[in-house]
C-alpha cells in the first residue's frame, strides 16, 4: 500500500504515489521517495511544527486544530490580519451558506476554536473585528504565550504529594484492620485509598505548580474522608476511650 497525494495545477488534478517502494525487516521500515517529491521533503527540514498530542487530543472541534496549526505555523508573529473570505477558506467553510453570516461564523467556527485554544493550549488567543461600515470584512487574529507560561512544581510540592501518598500506602492495611468486618465501610475506604494511590501517576517531570496544587487539594480531601470514616468506625467499636488508643498521624495538621 502506498500513500497517495493529490496535487493541483492550472490544468487540473494530478495523483502521485509518493513512494517508489517500501521494505520491512526486523522492525525497521525503509521507504524510497519518488524523485519529484524529494525537493518538498528537503524543504520541510527547516519548516515544520510539532504538536503535543496530550494537548491536541482534547480538542473537540476540527476548527481548533486548524487555527492552532495556523498560529503555531506563524512562529514569530503575534497577530495576523485576515479578510473574512480568507478566514472562511482557512477553515474550509467557504461553501457553507450559513457561515456567510458573520455572527453565525463567529459563533459556530471562530469562537469555538478560540475558546478551546485558550482552554487547552499554551497560547492565549483573541481577535479584533475589522469593519467596513457596519459589515465585518475581516479579523485581526492575536495570540501570545507569555501570559500563560506555567512554572514547574516546586520540590516542596513534590515532596508533600509523595509523602502523603507513601503514608497512606504504608498504613492502608492498618486502616482496613480498624474497620473489622464492616464490609460496606471497607469498600468505601478502599475506594478512597485507591484514589490516593492513583495520584502517583500524575507526578511527572512536566508537572506544573498549578497542577501540583490541584493534586494536593484532592489528596487533602481524600485524607479528610479517610479520617472521618476511621473516626466513625472507632466510635462504633467504642475504642476511642481505651487507654492505649493512638490516632493515625494527621498529615493535614502538619501541612496547614
Amino acid at each position: 500500500m502506498f500513500l497517495i497525494i493529490n496535487m493541483r495545477n492550472s490544468n487540473g488534478k494530478i495523483n502521485w504515489n509518493i513512494f517508489l517502494g517500501m521494505e520491512y525487516e526486523r522492525g525497521l521500515f525503509k521507504f524510497e521517495w519518488i524523485p519529484k517529491f524529494l525537493p518538498h521533503i528537503l524543504n520541510l527540514k527547516e519548516k515544520y511544527i510539532t504538536n503535543d498530542l496530550t494537548i491536541t487530543s482534547k480538542f473537540k472541534s476540527s476548527f481548533t486544530w486548524t487555527l492552532y496549526d495556523f498560529m503555531k505555523g506563524h512562529y514569530g508573529y503575534w497577530h495576523k490580519e485576515m479578510s473574512k473570505v480568507d478566514l472562511l477558506k482557512l477553515f474550509s467553510v467557504e461553501g457553507v451558506s450559513s457561515y456567510k453570516d458573520s455572527a453565525q461564523f463567529k459563533r459556530g467556527v471562530l469562537d469555538v476554536a478560540i475558546r478551546e485554544i485558550n482552554q487547552y493550549t499554551e497560547l492565549e488567543a483573541w481577535y479584533v473585528e475589522k469593519k467596513k461600515g457596519r459589515a465585518i470584512v475581516g479579523f485581526d487574529l492575536h495570540w501570545s504565550v507569555a501570559s500563560k507560561q506555567e512554572t514547574a512544581a516546586t520540590e516542596n510540592q513534590l515532596k508533600e504529594i509523595t509523602t502523603i501518598i507513601d503514608a497512606v500506602e504504608a498504613d492502608m492495611w492498618n486502616y482496613l484492620e480498624e474497620l473489622g468486618e464492616m464490609d460496606l465501610e471497607k469498600l468505601h475506604l478502599m475506594n478512597i485509598i485507591q484514589k490516593v494511590l492513583k495520584c502517583r501517576v500524575e507526578v511527572t517531570t512536566t508537572l506544573t505548580s498549578t497542577k501540583a496544587n490541584e493534586i494536593l487539594q484532592r489528596l487533602k480531601g481524600h485524607l479528610c474522608s479517610l479520617q472521618s470514616q476511621l473516626d466513625d468506625a472507632r466510635r462504633k467499636k467504642d475504642i476511642t476511650s481505651k487507654p492505649n488508643y493512638v490516632p493515625f498521624y494527621n498529615w493535614l495538621d502538619e501541612h496547614e
